[in-house]
């Protein structure tokens, strides 16, 4: 499914992951522009996530991120006249799609689950990337079932839902596939206190993309 952000001018980019396991990109200047390759030669697995830095860190710009077929994080961004090539986000394995967001403050977190089930993130701070840090600890299954569009604890829609044992802690958090099927984090019991809370909110953020991936293939089909 194509991942769209929006320039500060208006005009709109899409990111997709191509029938050869590439990346590509198209932009829309006065119409849509005919697919391009980026970071040739290199095939990656699953959805990339894709934001618009808007320029609170290095150079504004589109800025995406993926996993390869050994399920390294890779990250490639806007230099400000031309795409880099994509280039490690650390050593970092990870066995859920990634996820990229830019916080309320204008600085990127970038969140994936583990080869270990945890939930681990790395944030742009003022000079730069953090290393990885775990967020929450095992009890994240990377991707929950597709086709079928059910889950442990959804229905047949797809919807989540959480709980918790009545005193704040052991929240539980899970985000089932939908029938279009896809990846997505299911939580098992991460655990009270921040933490868990924060990981609903990647819950809430992944079905927000979904909702901004539709919207965006509405507006394509008008």
């Amino acid at each position: 499914r194509p991942v769209p952000v929006r320039w500060p001018d208006g005009h709109l980019e899409l990111f997709a992951r191509g029938g050869d396991g590439e990346l590509a990109h198209a932009l829309f200047d006065a119409g849509w522009k005919p697919f391009e390759k980026l970071g040739a030669g290199t095939e990656i697995e699953g959805e990339p996530s894709a934001i618009m830095n808007p320029g609170a860190f290095g150079t504004a710009g589109p800025e995406v991120v993926a996993r390869d077929a050994d399920g390294n994080v890779l990250h490639l961004w806007w230099l400000g006249a031309a795409y880099g090539d994509w280039s490690p986000h650390f050593e970092q394995r990870s066995a859920s799609d990634p996820f990229l967001w830019v916080r309320g403050d204008g600085h990127a977190e970038l969140l994936v689950v583990d080869d270990e089930g945890q939930l681990v993130r790395s944030y742009h701070a003022a000079d730069g990337w953090t290393p990885w840090e775990v967020v929450a600890s095992a009890g994240f299954d990377p991707c929950a079932p597709d086709g079928s569009g059910s889950g442990s604890s959804g229905d047949s829609s797809g919807s989540g839902s959480s709980g918790g044992d009545g005193d704040g802690n052991g929240i539980s958090a899970e985000v089932s596939a939908s029938a279009e099927g896809g990846c997505a984090v299911v939580a098992g019991s991460p655990g009270g206190g921040a933490w868990s809370a924060l990981a609903l909110i990647a819950g809430a953020l992944v079905r927000r993309r979904r909702g901004v991936r539709r919207h965006a293939s509405a507006v394509m089909v008008r």
